[in-house]
């Protein structure tokens, strides 16, 4: 809801937090949105890097979406 501001305040900063909390708690959403977002820059440092180390983890959670993101070209440089 703060990412995208859906009945309240966007707030992407916030959601970054938010997010690492739920990824502390091992959350394969929490971690491949934190991917997401450490590839576009959004409410945190963009980072190649950190978005693949998200990507990970949650693909060794079980995330499709993230194994899909591997797979794919998006973490090329």
């Amino acid at each position: 809801m703060q990412l995208e501001g859906k009945g309240m305040a966007k707030n992407p900063d916030a959601a970054a937090k938010t997010l690492l909390k739920a990824a502390e708690l091992l959350s394969e959403e929490a971690m491949c949105q934190l991917g997401k977002m450490s590839l576009s820059g959004e409410g945190m440092a963009k980072s190649i890097r950190n978005a693949k180390k998200w990507f990970l983890k949650a693909a060794a959670r079980g995330s499709e979406e993230a194994k899909a993101i591997l797979a794919s070209d998006a973490l090329d440089v």
